[in-house]
């Protein structure tokens, strides 16, 4: 089985994924982690590293190989990844895939208490959010077709994160997991 996590940025993805992994005893695989890492080895921001990618498709392709051959080769696994679910749905195997929404004023507010923008102000948080999320739904449409990877309707479960403890969510996900 892969479960997989998408949505919107700071709807809490990086925390309920590996929660619900260990809940279920699957292992978690953080394909933002992968572009966190390479941004901070080459002295970028999260931001910068996207831009980078975006005007060399050859090096998002290439980390998104990884995650499908990933995805392919292990059983049991929860997947946070902006388009995780595209990739699942090509390895054949049993999926389910959760959409977490937020409304982006709470995004922000979540990624500044983060601590991944020093100095910034809500405002400029929320942009920065927003100016991410349209490149790469712009980047998503040139490399695979995909119109918008933040349509909830492509998901099997929808949660809204918005003013819920991360104990609700988990218990909420837990629940709609097991039913399907």
């Amino acid at each position: 089985m892969i479960i997989t996590f998408g949505g919107n940025v700071g709807a809490g993805k990086s925390t309920m994924a590996p929660l619900l992994a260990k809940e279920l005893g699957y292992e978690e695989i953080y394909v933002g982690g992968i572009f966190r890492q390479m941004a901070k080895e080459q002295g970028l921001t999260i931001e910068e590293f996207y831009a980078l990618m975006s005007k060399n498709p050859k090096l998002e392709k290439s980390i998104d190989a990884q995650q499908l051959e990933l995805m392919q080769r292990k059983h049991n696994i929860v997947v946070q990844g902006r388009i995780a679910y595209f990739f699942a749905k090509q390895t054949k195997k049993p999926s389910i895939n959760i959409f977490l929404a937020v409304d982006p004023r709470v995004g922000a507010e979540r990624k500044i208490k983060e601590g991944l923008y020093p100095g910034k102000t809500l405002e400029e948080v929320m942009a920065l959010n927003s100016t991410r999320e349209a490149n790469e739904r712009s980047n998503y449409l040139t490399l695979y077709g995909i119109t918008d990877h933040l349509n909830p309707a492509a998901f099997d479960i929808v949660c809204d994160t918005t003013g819920i403890s991360p104990e609700k969510v988990l218990e909420v996900l837990l629940k709609e997991v097991k039913e399907k």
